[in-house]
């Protein structure tokens, strides 16, 4: 039973092995995002996306970075690696960060709502006094959960949130009784 599960062990510990934000973009790259998951680039200016998980990463220099996104949806943002309240967009350009230092940072938004609350739009960045430099590079390796439903972190995050899953459990329904 042990060998058996040697070579999947092996195998998942090589597929996370490396830098998983990978390196900054080199100045050969020209200035731009990455985008995260499936997205319709058809109209290049508003970007529509509307699975969880899918999101825009960007590299830029300066202090502040604000967000057009569209479509009511909710987002994780990480600044510089670091999560940061809930994003709930609304059509405007919405703060992702401010008051940051002068200098390089990386910000990813990541859209937490399912695909049946409807598609996400994304028509860019502003950047104040910045400058949008090469997005980074996207990690060699990726790993792909496949599951049903209960993996969605955004629902499952909220009921926890929520107190509606008793720690031990895994489901919204099973909660302990007293």
């Amino acid at each position: 039973m042990i060998r058996a599960l040697i070579l999947p062990i092996a195998l998942l510990i090589s597929a996370c092995s490396g830098d998983p934000d990978g390196p900054g973009g080199s100045a050969n790259e020209p200035p731009g995002v990455r985008f995260v998951g499936r997205v319709d680039e058809t109209d290049a200016p508003n970007v529509r996306f509307a699975w969880s998980g899918t999101g825009v990463v960007v590299r830029f220099r300066g202090t502040s970075l604000s967000a057009r996104l569209s479509g009511g949806q909710q987002y994780a943002v990480l600044v510089d690696g670091e999560l940061r309240p809930k994003l709930v967009s609304s059509g405007a350009a919405s703060v992702v960060a401010e008051n940051l230092e002068d200098g390089t940072h990386v910000v990813e938004i990541y859209r937490r709502t399912e695909a049946n609350q409807g598609e996400s739009t994304f028509s860019g960045f502003e950047l104040g006094a910045g400058t949008l430099l090469a997005p980074p590079a996207a990690p060699n390796r990726r790993i792909e959960i496949v599951g049903d439903s209960i993996r969605c972190p955004s629902i499952t995050t909220e009921f926890f949130r929520a107190g509606r899953i008793a720690p031990g459990r895994s489901r919204p329904g099973n909660r302990r009784r007293s």
